[in-house]
């Protein structure tokens, strides 16, 4: 009769030299124990040097199975298959997976420009968590940026200091030293390893800071100007309560409802064609900004019309006979556009008063070789400037005065003379020609009358009005 025997073998098939099991979870592979006579087997926990319980793992059928696993199971364990002819070991690391989480509770905090703020998050977890600070939804280590509004650039934040408080704790601190006004806002800190959706814990910071200056614009009548003010861009944090608006020697200060976007100011009985500056401040319960300074001139009547010298020798270069026309030079209009213009005369019958509502001036119904003396002044909306200094023009005579006539007028003046003249010596023939017609046949008729006034008389008396005839006819032929 034979025995057969065999030493103690250990082969595994799946196992690595380092395991990963999450807390909480069992670390599982297959393992093949043989041996004759049947090995007896143990583990052992090498950094303590403990031999572990039945309980806490088993070896059956070909497969190891430990757990559940606790954080302090992370160690190198011995599994070791033992019989009468010796021993065999299998060696692996155990890391425990533990979800990073943080017991940090995040809060609230206020403080005013200039103070110090740090933020500390502690965190747990293997492997070790990364602690990840996010502002404004950009990584706080990115590079500097500028913020909206300010011309102030914030520069990249103090790195956090992560410190290891003990096994599997840790804990970041982020310095922002010395706040400004732009640090306002939401701070996030992401505790995260890889395992677990990890943490965030917020933290909401408040810097109480000066405003930036309010935007305003301006308009102007005569009296009043009206300020339109705009909440400005940033508001140091807090909200604006009111405006500080200063001009002249006089102070005002404005409240701002809540929620007011823009502000109407009205500023009344101020001096027409004054020059302001107004310097507005925008006020929180923290500080008042810097002025905005904005400048603007009250509007009102016409500025006086100067008239150079040159000015007065056109018009009376212009004058006519009966009317003299000019433009008004260049003048301030009083901020308000001119409506009409109105001229005061003088002549020597007495006065007078024209509007026009061009700046050519015309001047009609004047006399000739007259002298006047004129006044002018313009009107807006807010009314009528002073007059100007008096002008004086006098009118030429009207013949002399009065421009040569285009020659095709001299034509046709020509023409109707020379036909008058063509009329009046056909008129004059005319009547000549009629009057010797008549002249004849008034002969014609006397010599018919003779002749037989001479048939009827005797001899005697033929014969003398024969002598008396011909004397006639002698007589008229010699003239």
């Amino acid at each position: 009769m034979s025995l057969f025997v065999a030493e103690p073998s250990l082969r595994c098939e799946d196992c690595r030299r380092f395991l990963d099991v999450r807390l909480g979870g069992f670390l599982d592979f297959r393992v093949n124990v043989t041996g004759v006579p049947g090995p007896t087997h143990r583990l052992k926990n090498v950094k303590t040097g403990d031999d572990l319980e039945c309980n806490k793992y088993q070896l059956m059928d070909g497969r190891f199975r430990f757990g559940p696993v606790q954080e302090s199971d992370a160690s190198t364990y011995l599994l070791t298959a033992r019989n009468c002819l010796g021993n065999t070991s299998l060696e692996f690391n155990l890391n425990v997976l533990i979800d990073a989480s943080s017991d940090t509770t995040g809060y609230n905090i206020t403080v005013d420009r200039g103070d110090s703020v740090k933020f500390t998050v502690n965190g747990s977890g293997y492997p070790q968590p990364m602690f990840t600070w996010i502002f404004k939804s950009v990584d706080i280590h990115a590079d500097s940026r500028e913020v909206e509004c300010l011309d102030s650039i914030m520069q990249p934040l103090v790195p956090d200091s992560t410190t290891a408080l003990a096994a599997h704790k840790f804990q970041s601190v982020l310095d922002l030293g010395h706040v400004e006004g732009n640090m306002t806002g939401s701070y996030h800190c992401q505790v995260a390893n890889g395992y677990g959706n990890g943490d965030t814990v917020a933290f909401n910071l408040l810097v109480r800071d000066v405003p930036a200056a309010p935007n305003v614009t301006a308009s102007a009548t005569d009296e009043t100007v009206t300020l339109n003010i705009s909440k400005p861009c940033y508001t140091g944090s807090l909200p604006i309560t009111n405006y500080n608006i200063t001009y002249g020697n006089t102070d005002l200060n404005v409240t701002a409802p809540a929620g007011t976007t823009i502000l109407v100011v009205r500023i009344p009985e101020l001096m027409s064609k004054t020059p302001y500056q107004f310097a507005v401040r925008a006020v929180n319960d923290f500080e008042q900004s810097i002025s905005n300074l904005t400048q603007i001139t009250t509007l009102g009547v016409p500025d006086v019309v100067v008239l150079s010298s040159t000015n007065r020798s056109r018009i009376q270069d212009f004058a006519e006979c009966d009317h003299v026309t000019f433009d008004v030079p260049a003048h301030g209009d009083g901020g308000s556009h001119v409506l009409d213009y109105e001229l005061k005369c003088t002549p020597s019958e007495g006065s007078s008063r024209r509007k026009t509502v061009s700046s050519a001036v015309s001047i009609s119904d004047l006399k000739e070789l007259h002298s006047y003396t004129c006044q002018l002044r313009a009107r807006n909306i807010y009314g009528y400037g002073d007059f100007s200094a008096s002008f004086n023009f006098s009118t030429p005579a009207c013949s002399s005065s009065s421009s040569p006539q285009p020659i095709w007028i001299w034509i046709v003046v020509a023409i109707a003379v020379l036909a008058v003249i063509i009329i009046i010596i056909s008129i004059v023939l005319y009547k000549r020609k009629q009057k010797m017609k008549n002249s004849r046949r008034s002969e014609i008729t006397e010599y018919d009358t003779s002749v037989e006034a001479y048939a009827e008389s005797g001899p005697s008396a033929r014969r003398e009005e024969s002598e008396a005839y011909a004397t006639t006819a002698a007589a008229r032929n010699g003239t």
